[in-house]
């Protein structure tokens, strides 16, 4: 994926995500979630929120935002400090990342803290398991 090694977080993450201004009401994003019918729905259990220069500044899970204010807004709802990696994370640091903090999905992002991508627990069990040990279990 855009020139990225596959075993990195880079060449793992998928480019579909959830991203909103962080001024977006929950009701704005539950929304955009509702009509997003052609996304991995994977990747929608969270939502992630930027700000003006498009860099990642929160992120909220769809639970919490089904369970807030329909007007409360990103800025308020979401974590501030989302956990994330960059493109040349490797796997360890990828599912050490996510283990720790109980992630369903992770946010890559570029130098700038711009989201370019995200990984899901799918993505990063499917690289933990060997083409060999999938050939076993079938």
């Amino acid at each position: 994926m855009l020139g990225y090694q596959g075993a990195c977080a880079g060449g793992l993450m998928g480019v579909e995500y959830l991203s909103v201004p962080s001024t977006s009401t929950a009701a704005d994003v539950l929304r955009v979630v509702g009509e997003a019918r052609q996304r991995q729905p994977e990747a929608l259990v969270v939502a992630h929120s930027h700000d003006e220069n498009q860099r990642l500044v929160g992120a909220v899970s769809l639970v919490a935002l089904l369970q807030s204010d329909p007007q409360a807004t990103m800025q308020v709802l979401a974590d501030p400090e989302p956990v994330h990696v960059h493109p040349d994370a490797d796997l360890t640091e990828i599912t050490l990342a996510m283990a720790g903090y109980n992630l369903l999905v992770l946010p890559v992002l570029d130098r700038d803290d711009k989201l370019i991508g995200v990984l899901t627990i799918d993505d990063v069990l499917e690289a933990a398991v060997s083409p060999e040990q999938r050939r076993m279990r079938e």
